[in-house]
């Protein structure tokens, strides 16, 4: 994956707090 990609990846996730919140639960603290 481009590191623009990721970069994207991230704003998008900042973007939408509560689909992060909703990936959050699907991955290990």
């Amino acid at each position: 994956m481009p590191k623009n990609d990721i970069v994207n990846a991230i704003r998008y996730v900042l973007r939408t707090d509560c689909s992060w919140r909703m990936l959050a639960h699907d991955l290990p603290p």
